[in-house]
């Protein structure tokens, strides 16, 4: 689980901290930084894990505006991951401009330390490796525009880098966006896209390796889904499948197929939410959702929210969530809410949402009147 993110110099989070909960609520005002925080992670994971290319999100891209001189970004991570405690530390830099004007991104340092001790070290533009025993056992020149950390395979005498790798590169960050949810698959993913894009071959995948989830996310889809029975992966051409619910109508006796794009928006959204809930809410997992209520009615978000938080604790597990609605704020905002705000346009802090105020008013009454300050 995150316990700890720090961030200096990525677009309006300048030595910004933040310590999030197991079942956190981040609220604020808009533009104060709370989807920039969600990004921070899921940048790193795919920077640091899945190896990607970043120059678009990193560097002079997404440097602090206000700070044009400072060419370096810093971002650190501690995680607890089963029983140990983990720190990893990112430092890029702009050295020099290139032929063509922009700044090429190389990584200064780059580590991950365990209860204190290194296990990965990439610095100066070599890479250390170290076994269990944090031994320096092999090191090597590597390319320094890129991530080292992205290139260690798993081996026997590494298993404590190796957990730390699995939970960065196992966080799900979404904000959904029900329009882009396709109906056909043609592949299966091991995980959603942020907007949910490829819901259906993350779906399909699910189907096939996690179907006891799946199965317990049908059966609260059928609680908040009026006639739904089934949500399958149907065969329709050679390794294509789309995504198809039987609904039963109150006007007919026969259950009738709907592709998951004829659905409606809220309908898709409601889908998305309880297969998250139940299948990204694993031991030790970290799921970011931004904006959770979006497209969802307000007595849809409660029964939602209470099995989330239910299967947190369960799944021994974290959840991160932004929202500005009155339910989530309610529920969560006076145990443990952290505020997030910006004096004056200037870099976002994360305060503990504890307003001054006696009224007895809750907590979306007291952000509505603009009071959540003090």
């Amino acid at each position: 689980m995150l316990q700890r993110l720090y961030a200096d110099n990525f677009r309006c989070l300048v030595n910004f901290e933040f310590r999030p909960s197991a079942k956190q609520l981040v609220i604020g005002r808009n533009g104060t930084g709370k989807s920039t925080a969600l990004d921070v992670l899921s940048l790193l994971r795919d920077f640091s894990v899945h190896g990607l290319p970043c120059e678009d999100r990193l560097g002079e891209a997404t440097r602090t505006r206000w700070q044009p001189d400072v060419m370096r970004q810093r971002f650190e991570l501690d995680a607890r991951c089963g029983d140990s405690d983990y720190q990893y530390v990112l430092v890029v830099e702009d050295p020099t401009p290139t032929a063509i004007g922009r700044n090429m991104i190389r990584v200064k340092t780059e580590s991950v330390t365990c209860g204190g001790k290194p296990v990965f070290l990439l610095e100066e533009g070599k890479v250390h490796l170290f076994n269990d025993r944090h031994e320096d056992k092999v090191q090597f020149d590597f390319d320094w525009r890129r991530s080292g950390l992205a290139i260690v395979d798993e081996r026997k005498d590494n298993q404590k880098l190796s957990v730390f790798r699995r939970w960065l590169g196992g966080i799900v960050h979404v904000q959904m966006n029900p329009w882009a949810m396709l109906t056909r698959s043609e592949h299966e993913a091991r995980a959603p896209q942020k907007n949910l894009g490829n819901f259906a071959d993350w779906y399909r995948h699910l189907l096939l390796d996690s179907s006891a989830s799946v199965h317990a996310a049908l059966a609260d889809l059928k609680e908040v889904i009026p006639g739904l029975e089934a949500l399958d992966a149907k065969e329709a051409g050679l390794n294509v499948r789309v995504i198809q619910a039987t609904i039963r109508s109150r006007h007919g006796s026969t259950p009738l197929p709907h592709a998951l794009g004829d659905l409606s928006e809220g309908q898709r959204a409601l889908i998305a939410l309880y297969v998250l809930t139940n299948c990204a809410i694993t031991p030790d997992a970290t799921l970011l959702i931004d904006e959770p209520d979006n497209f969802i009615a307000l007595a849809e978000i409660q029964p939602w929210l209470l099995k989330t938080l239910d299967r947190v604790d369960v799944q021994q597990a974290q959840v991160i969530l932004v929202s500005h609605h009155p339910e989530l704020l309610n529920q969560m905002a006076s145990q443990g809410g952290v505020l997030f705000e910006r004096p004056d346009e200037g870099p976002t802090r994360a305060l503990p949402f504890a307003p001054s105020d006696d009224s007895g008013l809750t907590p979306a009454e007291i952000i509505a009147r603009g009071w959540e300050v003090g």
